[in-house]
């Protein structure tokens, strides 16, 4: 698949970074208001709800251009195009155009990936790491129906906290380029050697889109300050797997199935409609494999204190496709979330149908359970980790222009 043009990718950049300083999404997408995004999110999240309920065809009937933007921010648009290939989709041509556009880049996309998974895995083998694959790494090749219908901005990796300094040699050695890192917790991202990290498109996750390794040395989710979901991984809660005549290893139910949802629930902005019906297709299929016993997960849950968290995707997972989650889960975890994770779940959807240019003050303080981490949520918010002084400039600019805009909401 061809790259853009120069002069394409400067333009495309420019409209970043004015998004970016004023929270104005028709910087993104000019020809496509909002409202008619959000009208193309329920609409697929309907029709994904129809497929998911063996109710065939679903169909697609917003705007094109909608559709396709709708299609990126949900995360959806390869599976929706593979979806109107197979027949399990209706559209007219218009939309279906669009779709098999996300479609072809999706599975060029994944090909482009694989040739960079295998160079990640071959550096940190002969350095002997070993890896465990996370996330979409896994996903996209265990539960879909081929790899490039899960999209994926990152390659996650799951290392030995004693190899973690042994992985960062390996991939400097290689020419990885280290990027953003968290201590604690720890995860790091590296780019690969000669990627061009300026954005390709806002209507598709083009094949040409910069990408990086995430290393992680645990499963630990932050949800704010004060507020971490613990998964300690224990002897059987991963397997041996191949990939490309590679040995990795995958997490088995019911880890695998808590850090998918507690990993929905904590980036709940960013696809959510992907992630749950991910969570779904994995639910689903482990249990059809009976590597799924509910209990088992209640007992994680309830071990690691992390019942609340994973929550919010659990429901939202159910109300997707009813019946994929045990109503005595939800019932547990539920309880565990507590009144604001509730409130919140409760008038929100499994597609995330907030406004991409809102900010609901809410949101940032449901997982407050204590004076104490209410400060803390509080303190994050007047003093952000924005590196430079310039950053926490442009940082409170951008506060203050979405303020003025009334795009930051209470409820």
């Amino acid at each position: 698949m061809d790259d853009l043009s120069e002069p394409e990718i400067v333009e495309v950049n420019r409209r970043a970074q004015a998004f970016k300083r004023t929270g104005d999404p028709s910087f993104l997408w000019p020809g496509v208001s909002e409202a008619a995004r959000l009208a193309a999110l329920g609409d697929i999240e309907r029709c994904v709800a129809t497929v998911l309920a063996g109710d065939a065809p679903a169909s697609l009937a917003s705007e094109p251009d909608a559709i396709g933007v709708a299609a990126l921010t949900s995360g959806t648009g390869p599976l929706l195009g593979f979806w109107a290939e197979t027949g399990r989709v209706r559209v007219n041509a218009d939309v279906g155009a669009v779709l098999a556009r996300h479609l072809a880049h999706g599975r060029a996309r994944a090909e482009r990936l694989d040739r960079g998974l295998g160079e990640a895995l071959d550096t940190l083998a002969a350095a002997g790491v070993t890896v465990t694959l996370l996330k979409g790494t896994h996903t996209a090749r265990a539960y879909y129906a081929e790899p490039g219908l899960r999209p994926m901005s990152d390659i996650d990796f799951l290392i030995p906290p004693a190899a973690r300094r042994s992985a960062e040699r390996a991939l400097a050695r290689a020419g990885w380029v280290r990027g953003e890192r968290q201590r604690a917790p720890y995860k790091c991202d590296w780019k690969p050697p000669g990627v061009d990290t300026r954005v390709r498109s806002f209507s598709y996750l083009h094949t040409w889109e910069p990408w990086s390794v995430e290393l992680h040395t645990s499963l630990d989710r932050i949800f704010a300050p004060g507020r971490i979901a613990r998964l300690p991984s224990r002897p059987g809660d991963d397997e041996a797997s191949e990939i490309f005549g590679r040995s990795v290893r995958v997490l088995t139910p019911p880890l695998s199935i808590a850090y998918l949802a507690a990993h929905a629930s904590e980036e709940s902005h960013v696809a959510r409609l992907m992630r749950i019906l991910e969570l779904v297709l994995v639910c689903r299929a482990e249990a059809a494999r009976g590597r799924l016993v509910w209990s088992e997960l209640r007992a994680v849950a309830a071990a690691t204190a992390t019942a609340g968290f994973l929550y919010p995707a659990l429901a939202f997972a159910d109300r997707l496709a009813p019946g994929t989650i045990e109503s005595q889960l939800l019932t547990e975890c539920a309880g565990a979330a507590g009144p604001r994770v509730r409130a919140i779940v409760d008038g929100d959807t499994a597609a995330d149908r907030l406004p991409v240019d809102q900010v609901r003050v809410a949101e940032k303080f449901m997982w407050s359970r204590s004076p104490m981490d209410t400060a803390r949520r509080l303190g994050r918010m007047l003093w952000p980790k924005s590196g430079t002084l310039g950053d926490l400039v442009r940082t409170y600019a951008r506060r203050i222009y979405r303020l003025y805009h009334g795009r930051i909401t209470g409820g």
